[in-house]
């Protein structure tokens, strides 16, 4: 309710998702004892058993034969590879060699820019960096609530452009 009250106030876009995102999140920040003691013995499986879930309904999604018969794919596989080729680049010159960070942090940071918590939650379990899971899916979170709006905005500004 109350994301909808502040989406409503927003007309550019449809700020529902990202206002109920930005408010879970400061939810999760205020009350995180609560939460923890609500799911009882386990969480970590039942975390692992929805992370699973959420991975097989992104891949039923997909239609195989609309994808390879796109006759721009291989183009758009190579500009998609040249951008995450200078993403790890970058995140590798400046967070290892210019500020010295941990390489386990700064995969984990890469792998939620790219492909959000849930993903860079997977690697940090099949990892073994246990200590590193809850941050990856903050990190990946707060790059939601961040990234969201700000490409809205984006996106209502150059609507306005054309």
């Amino acid at each position: 309710r109350g994301a909808d009250r502040v989406a409503t106030s927003i007309t550019q876009f449809d700020a529902g998702i990202p206002c109920a995102t930005a408010l879970a999140l400061l939810f999760a920040f205020v009350m995180p004892a609560r939460w923890r003691g609500a799911w009882g013995a386990g969480p970590t499986f039942v975390a692992a058993l929805l992370v699973q879930v959420f991975f097989a309904a992104i891949g039923a999604g997909t239609d195989v034969r609309a994808l390879l018969s796109f006759g721009g794919l291989l183009p758009l596989l190579q500009f998609v590879g040249i951008i995450i080729l200078v993403h790890g680049a970058v995140v590798w010159v400046v967070g290892r060699k210019l500020l010295g960070l941990d390489p386990r942090e700064l995969l984990l940071a890469s792998n939620a820019a790219i492909g959000g918590p849930t993903t860079a939650a997977a690697m940090a379990g099949a990892m073994g960096w246990t200590d590193l899971v809850s941050s990856s899916v903050m990190v990946g979170t707060v790059g939601y609530v961040v990234g969201t709006p700000v490409g809205l905005l984006v996106g209502a500004a150059c609507k306005t452009l054309v």
